[in-house]
């Protein structure tokens, strides 16, 4: 644990702007207990996104056609529901619908920010070694401490089974980006068998095919 600190901390400290601290930090946090607690991963977003309009604008290098498509899905994605939700009548329904459909709208801004920050990539794959330990854990006491008999998380066995499995290949991803670091080649087999272990525990034939679509 001291050297996971460690390894976490030092590197952390090294940013001297305190606005790019606050996002590597909530980018971190990200994957860590979104399965754990209620609305975490909406809340991390939620944050991310309004220091997205806050963060300096820097020139960079053009879009990519890829990142382009990607940002027109987002806001494609959007605008359907708006025009369906006007054709066939706004009601309270819509306006509660709103509140989930617009994040892909926030994207956008998000995204522009992400890619301005080099090292984003890393800290969500470090949040991803400490998130494995926290999901492990949460499939031990779903199943064990509270006699479920399967891992529910704190929203079901069809959430956190594909969850997991993301976190599985985010985890075999991070080898490839991650070389030289000793203490995270010790850490990332270990959570990963924290997280194998949760697919197990949730019985989520959902997870089972998202891993093979994955892989």
């Amino acid at each position: 644990m001291a050297k996971m600190i460690k390894w976490v901390y030092k590197p952390f400290m090294a940013y001297p702007d305190t606005t790019e601290r606050i996002v590597y930090l909530l980018i971190f946090l990200f994957p860590i207990a979104g399965m754990s607690v209620r609305h975490w991963i909406s809340g991390v977003f939620t944050f991310l996104v309004l220091l997205s309009f806050l963060y300096p604008w820097k020139k960079e290098k053009p879009l990519a056609k890829e990142e382009k498509i990607l940002l027109w899905i987002f806001f494609a994605f959007f605008t359907v529901f708006l025009v369906s939700a006007f054709i066939n009548g706004w009601t309270e329904r819509q306006t509660k619908y709103l509140g989930v459909e617009i994040r892909y709208l926030f994207a956008i801004p998000l995204y522009l920010m992400i890619r301005r920050l080099p090292d984003a990539r890393l800290w969500i794959l470090r949040g991803c070694v400490l998130g494995g330990f926290v999901l492990g854990g949460q499939a031990y006491y779903d199943s064990e401490i509270l006699n479920y008999g399967y891992a529910t998380g704190i929203y079901s066995p069809n959430l956190i089974g594909p969850y997991a499995v993301l976190v599985i290949f985010w985890l075999i991803f991070s080898f490839k980006i991650m070389k030289g670091v000793m203490a995270f080649y010790y850490l990332v087999p270990l959570s990963a068998v924290f997280v194998l272990y949760t697919v197990i525990m949730s019985g989520s034939r959902g997870a089972y095919v998202g891993a093979l679509g994955i892989s």
